[in-house]
């Protein structure tokens, strides 16, 4: 204790020693002097009086919290008297418990500041590991928002020594009765961002938590969520994760698909949340049970069309009976709200077919197969990048930005797939008239034709997401007057594409090289021509050694596509 008080006061000293100098001179105010002594002397007594026992509790707290902001000290001086508190032997537990929780409250010290004092809590020799735990809780309540106490719980995870006072510590958290669910989880974020727990580890968490009944279910759901939200886990982790969740018996199916609900909500994109139901509808035990968990999907209130149209993609890749899948798809297109028209088409085309199937008058098989490519219609029409494959682009600094391969190629070189116009799978060949996809149907050509694709239509759309789309004449036409063409030829001097980069800075450094592609007609060791599509009817952009081409819907072209923000 007298060493404590002599600590104090040397440092109380050291901050006095201007107003002590200048109250030699006759002038100088001793106001001064007395008013910094007593000031910071302020905090020692406090620190005496809560160890000693005359001040407890919420009285003591907030008279330490008084005492720190008071002190007419820096960062630095005020940070380094709480430390020493937390690290005498001489104060109490009582003292440092109330030392930790005064400082987070206190107005004058920084998050920063803070922060290290927390590390400091974790790090002090004279606390075990219980007290270090409750000094944490203390601090987390103190602090005064939700993104300081994250940071806090993340600093006092990675600031303990090692893997047991980490797990002990995140499941004191859990299980205090003090500690709002918000916490709570951020206990289970920051284990899931310690670098230093292993992945077993932070499974065992996560399940034990999880598969625990005696714990809140909004904790147990909470953590399920905040697992597939974050980014340190790997999907089949993630999955492993919801299939333990489904098969442990100490959730009622109602909790079940509440989980799986928030789940599919909280996964980062189309893929993930598709793989999320696949493996959803596997674990559920009964077909009962598999459509109320796609019919739970679909009608919550905070399902997107892409969840909506995932859980149908989910439907046809998860159950194997076909009967029961054309069920199931029934239900689900029932149960789905109004979208747009093109979208609210293709749900009663799917509806039509199934009841083909009822009437006998299409076979199951082909029923599934037309419904397949309904269901990549509907993520054309409205889904968000709900895509199957995933393709970068160049910022050329135009108004959409081009992909920086072929639709179908891998990488800028290569060709790519060849296809028709309004057709979004690629062909090896030309088709007849009689086999184009809209032969004898007037969409595009009759009375009141449409003169541009619709997105379910366009191959680009269909396959990267609603924000690409072939491009328009127009958009063609930008990238060649805007933009700087070099042609490039192989060791045989023979022309193999052309390198296209921006005019204007900082864009001319960026570029994108279009190959020439062997399309239908041309001479596949000349390759003096070569064209693409474009969205406008039956149009294509010829490049080579001429611009501009009107061609047949039959012939095959490549397709450049471009990304445009919705």
């Amino acid at each position: 204790m007298r060493t404590l008080k002599s600590i104090l006061l040397a440092g109380a000293m050291l901050l006095t020693i201007p107003a002590f100098f200048s109250s030699c001179q006759e002038d100088a105010p001793k106001i001064d002097y007395t008013m910094s002594v007593t000031v910071v002397n302020d905090f020692s007594k406090v620190v005496d009086a809560i160890n000693n026992g005359t001040l407890k509790n919420e009285q003591a707290i907030a008279q330490l919290t008084a005492a720190i902001d008071k002190m007419n000290a820096d960062q630095q001086t005020k940070l380094q008297a709480i430390k020493d508190v937390l690290n005498s032997v001489n104060a109490t537990i009582d003292t440092k418990l109330a030392a930790i929780e005064a400082a987070m409250k206190a107005q004058t010290l920084s998050l920063e500041g803070k922060l290290a004092l927390i590390e400091a809590a974790m790090k002090a020799q004279t606390l075990t590991l219980e007290k270090k735990c409750d000094a944490l809780v203390a601090a987390i309540k103190a602090l005064p928002d939700y993104t300081a106490k994250l940071q806090a719980i993340e600093k006092a995870i990675s600031a303990l020594p090692d893997y047991t006072a980490k797990l002990e510590a995140i499941e004191k958290a859990l299980t205090s009765q003090t500690l709002a669910l918000a916490e709570k989880l951020g206990f289970i974020q920051a284990a899931l961002e310690d670098q230093t727990i292993a992945m077993k580890e932070k499974m065992d968490i996560l399940k034990g938590v999880i598969n625990d009944q005696t714990k809140a279910l909004d904790l147990r759901l909470g953590a399920l969520e905040t697992a597939m939200k974050n980014q340190t886990l790997e999907l089949k982790d993630k999955l492993a994760l919801l299939n333990s969740t489904l098969e442990t018996q100490t959730l009622t199916l109602a909790n079940k698909l509440e989980a799986i609900s928030s789940a599919v909500e909280a996964m980062p994109d189309y893929t993930s949340k598709l793989a999320a139901i696949e493996t959803a509808i596997k674990a559920l035990p009964n077909y009962e049970e598999q459509l109320k968990a796609l019919n739970t999907l679909i009608t919550d209130q905070n399902s997107k069309l892409d969840d909506q149209i995932a859980a149908l993609e989910g439907i046809m890749n998860a159950i194997p009976d076909y009967s029961n899948k054309l069920s199931a798809i029934e239900n689900a297109i029932k149960a789905m709200p109004d979208h747009n028209a093109a979208i609210n088409s293709i749900k009663d085309e799917i509806t039509n077919l199934v009841k083909e199937v009822k009437d006998g008058n299409k076979s199951k098989a082909d029923a599934l197969a037309e419904i397949a490519k309904k269901i990549e219609a509907l993520k054309a029409a409205g889904g968000g990048d709900s895509g199957t494959s995933k393709m970068e682009y160049v910022d050329l600094g135009l108004s959409v930005k081009w992909a920086k391969c072929n639709l179908g190629a891998k990488t800028p070189e290569e060709w790519g797939d060849l296809y028709c116009w309004a057709e979004i799978e690629p062909r090896s060949e030309c088709p007849s008239d009689e086999e184009h996809k809209y032969y004898g149907k007037n969409k595009y050509d009759g009375d009141n034709p449409l003169y541009v694709l619709a997105p379910e239509d366009d191959a680009a759309t269909v396959k990267l997401g609603r924000e690409w789309h072939i491009p328009t004449r127009e958009q063609w036409q930008e990238l060649e007057d805007d933009c700087i063409w070099e042609k490039v030829y192989d060791g045989e001097k023979k022309l193999i594409g052309f390198k296209i980069s921006g005019k204007k800075a900082p864009y001319d450094k960026n570029y994108i090289f279009i190959p020439m592609i062997n399309c239908y007609g041309f001479d596949r060791g000349l390759l003096k021509y070569s064209a693409y599509w474009t969205n406008g009817s039956g149009e294509a952009r010829q490049i080579g050694e001429e611009r501009g081409v009107y061609a047949p819907w039959t012939w095959l072209y490549g397709i450049r596509p471009v990304f445009e923000k919705k």
